[in-house]
């Protein structure tokens, strides 16, 4: 029999066909089998247990050994407690069963309950239509509970009242509701600050008393308090748009004696522009400054042409400043004086910035309006008057185009600027700039189709209106305008002349007959510590020639380029040979291009590759080089690019990379330029040059692979989406090449990345000098020259740390 089952059994599992009971009994004989040696398992582990030694010894004193009495009021006490808490248990349960059975009795009317309003604040309905919503109400003290309904097969709710206690009473008057469309009371603002209105002199005041209490006792808690208030400070110029940066010195009433400012007494400015200028240690007006302040100062309209860096910003700021000051303070405490347009809103926030600082001890209100910034914080800030706007004509004509309000104090407004008036004149700008200028018209066209009565109100409008004086300023002007100016009244607008600078003289309307027009700009148009040179170079070698410069001389650099795609790519290249490299053009959100300036800013071996954008008006601190990677298309950009450097009459230099399809441009400039001999070639060590070349190459290698890695991935997404929206399933074999080849070029990358960090941890070793033998190269002097760490170059071995301004002098003096 048992070799009939063992035939049965193989039978059953060899894929034959069995009956279902064989199978059921065969199942359960296996599950019997081993719920046995289970049962087996089981005692045998509780035998070990009770026949161990340690489980014997304890049986034998727990046997032995009777139990502890308890004494008798001890025992007492436990029958009490035990007692009083079946007393409760009982009362629970009873007041349980009484809730129940009078739950009926309980139970309250929606009516009849005691509905209070909410205060609801209007920010929390974001639409217009409420959709017939009237109020909200609220009850408290009130239970909801839902029944079973058997008619409806639901739940039917039903209100019960509930018994207040004393400490929910209390919890609830001392935790009341907020109210946030309330103002604070004395008691709670002073534990708060509003950032629109935030004054930090103030601040920075109570610190200071503080800080000359403690020197008296302490010296050590003075430098951490400095450290605090220069924390303060550089936290508080970027948290507020309308907030005012601290001068060094200004804030902390330490403003230098020393400084003699003397030279500004013929002009007769109040002590609060006086205080500001000595805070920023301006000893004596610029040229520009000089010859414009009369005129301003006196009424006068202003044309101005100065190179730049040279202070035309105070140029018009400081009328405009005087004038707000010297006014009766109700009378222009919410009033807008002055609007400045700028062509960028780099340049808008660096005008603001000059004003707040001058004008640091008084009250007025100085507004910036860009774009990349929030609208509904812009319009906010509008709401509280500002005297001064700096804005760029976009933004500017988005948001008062829609206001009658905002329109109506533009056409009072007493001062007008236009900074870098001549960039104003391009596609992007010119068409805000137009419909700007319209609402300033003063002269209506076309009157004729109007009404009688709109004509009334009109002329009665414009001549209640003060004169206005206009300021236009640029580092590059048309010596001819001044001619146009003076045939003003025989200007007729032609077809050709829209967008020129001739029309928008003409669409200002001077008040004054005859504008002073003042061009101080030198015969080179650059700046006179400027130095001009130029390196003749294929295109394919420009990258080359621009790591050997800014690894050859490290300092701020600013490379110009003429498009937003060779930023692109050449960020990605600059950062894989370790350079620290930011990017800068017209399509960055502004929040990465503020922050981009200022990490710029604060490196002082920073680089950073940008459009035309940064070449108007931004004063960057110390750049040291400019380098022209693709020639300007203009003279006029090529010397507000060149205007980057050689500011604050400190030294500079502007390069340009000439390529042989670039000779005819390059020519062209030197013309505009008056610069007949061209410009000199700038000095290049070909021995370090060839080899950096290797450096160049993977770095190139590199960024075109993860270019490729990049397409592969998109054109595979691609796909994936059209799969979806199609509803159509892919074969494996759709991705099997595409997968092969990511793979192939992962690992590309890595070994090409791997080369590259390999070599960018050893030093550049040029032509010439021996690794192996210090003094058999052509550099003689190289043991010298590397213990001297102060002067040798630590990414190139044997090359002292030389400038480039003083390397392209010394040329210039050879040749001579």
């Amino acid at each position: 029999m048992k070799n009939d089952k063992s035939k049965q059994s193989n039978v059953s599992f060899s894929g034959k066909f069995v009956p279902a009971e064989a199978t059921e009994t065969l199942i359960s004989e296996k599950l019997s089998k081993k719920a046995a040696k289970r049962s087996r398992r089981r005692e045998k582990r509780q035998n070990e247990r009770i026949n161990s030694a340690p489980e014997q010894k304890w049986r034998k004193i727990s046997l032995s050994n009777p139990p502890p009495i308890i004494p008798a009021n001890i025992e007492e006490d436990i029958t009490e407690a035990t007692r009083s808490d079946n007393k409760k248990k009982r009362k629970r349960k009873n007041a349980v069963q009484g809730n129940n059975s009078n739950n009926d009795n309980d139970f309250v009317d929606i009516h009849s309950l005691e509905w209070s309003e909410v205060a609801c604040p209007e920010s929390i309905f974001m639409g217009d239509d409420l959709g017939g919503f009237l109020c909200l109400e609220e009850i408290d003290y009130v239970d909801v509970e839902y029944e079973n309904n058997e008619e409806t097969q639901g739940k039917t709710i039903k209100f019960k009242r509930i018994k207040s206690d004393e400490k929910s009473s209390n919890a609830k008057t001392k935790n009341l509701c907020a109210k946030p469309e309330e103002p604070l009371t004395k008691e709670e603002s002073s534990n708060y600050y509003d950032l629109d209105t935030f004054d930090e002199s103030l601040l920075l005041g109570e610190e200071m008393d503080e800080s000359s209490q403690s020197e008296e006792d302490d010296e050590m808690d003075i430098d951490s308090k400095k450290e605090e208030d220069n924390n303060l400070k550089n936290h508080s110029a970027s948290t507020n748009i309308n907030h005012k940066p601290i001068a060094k010195g200004l804030g902390h009433n330490a403003i230098e004696e020393e400084i003699d400012i003397s030279a500004w007494n013929q002009f007769n400015l109040s002590p609060t522009i006086m205080n500001g200028l000595k805070a920023l240690q301006f000893d004596k007006p610029t040229p520009i400054q000089e010859k414009s302040l009369p005129f301003s100062m006196s009424g006068r309209d202003v044309v101005g042409a100065a190179e730049t860096g040279s202070g035309k910003t105070l140029a018009f700021g400081i009328p405009i400043l005087e004038y707000i000051i010297n006014r009766n303070i109700k009378e222009s405490e919410n009033q807008l004086a002055a609007l400045i347009l700028t062509p960028t809103r780099e340049l808008a926030m660096q005008v603001r910035d000059h004003l707040l600082t001058i004008s640091k001890t008084s009250l007025i209100k100085i507004m910036v309006i860009v774009g990349g910034m929030s609208v509904q914080k812009q319009q906010r800030l509008l709401s509280k008057h500002p005297n001064i706007i700096v804005a760029t004509p976009g933004r500017l004509w988005e948001l008062f185009s829609e206001n009658d309000a905002y329109l109506d104090s533009l056409r009072r407004i007493k001062f007008l600027v236009l900074d870098e008036a001549d960039r104003m004149l391009e596609t992007n700008h010119f068409e805000e700039l137009n419909h700007i200028l319209t609402v300033l018209s003063r002269t209506r066209i076309n009157t004729n189709e109007w009404a009688e009565g709109d004509m009334k109100k009109t002329e009665d409008c414009i001549n209640d209106l003060a004169p206005r004086q206009t300021f236009v300023f640029s580092a590059t002007l048309d010596s001819k305008l001044k001619e146009d100016l003076k045939r003003k009244k025989s200007y007729k607008r032609k077809k050709d002349s829209v967008g020129t600078m001739t029309e928008l003289m003409h669409r200002l309307e001077f008040s004054d007959p005859d504008p002073a027009f003042l061009d101080i700009t030198p015969e080179e148009a650059v700046a006179e510590k400027l130095q001009e040179s130029k390196i003749d170079c294929l295109t394919k070698e420009k990258d080359l020639h621009t790591y050997y410069f800014i690894t050859r001389y490290p300092g701020r650099t600013l490379i110009f380029v003429n498009s937003i795609t060779a930023i692109r790519r050449l960020i990605p290249i600059m950062k894989l040979l370790n350079i620290e490299v930011f990017g800068l053009h017209a399509q960055m959100q502004q929040r990465q291009r503020l922050k981009n300036l200022d990490r710029f800013k604060q490196n002082p071996k920073a680089v950073m590759i940008a459009s035309d954008v940064a070449a108007r008006g931004l004063d960057i601190p110390l750049v040291e080089h400019v380098i022209h990677y693709q020639l300007p298309r203009s003279s006029d950009i090529y010397v507000h690019r060149s205007g980057r450097t050689a500011r604050a009459r400190k030294g500079g230099i502007s390069l340009m990379l000439c390529s042989p399809e670039e000779l005819s441009l390059y020519r062209k400039l030197c013309l505009k330029l008056n610069k007949t001999d061209g410009l000199t070639n700038f000095p290049v060590d070909r021995g370090i040059l060839n080899s950096m070349k290797k450096r160049i190459d993977f770095a190139r290698q590199i960024d075109q692979e993860e270019h490729k890695m990049q397409k592969m991935n998109y054109d595979n997404d691609w796909i994936k989406k059209a799969a979806q929206e199609f509803e159509v399933d892919l074969d494996d074999n759709d991705n099997d090449p595409n997968i092969g080849n990511q793979r192939q070029t992962k690992e590309r990358i890595r070994s090409l990345k791997f080369e590259l960090n390999s070599l960018l941890s050893q030093p550049l070793v040029p032509r010439g000098i021996s690794t192996k033998y210090l003094t058999s190269g052509i550099v003689r002097d190289l043991a010298d020259r590397l213990l001297d760490e102060s002067s040798h170059n630590s990414v190139i071995l044997g090359v002292k740390n030389t400038k480039a301004t003083d390397d392209l002098q010394s040329k210039k003096s050879k040749k001579k």
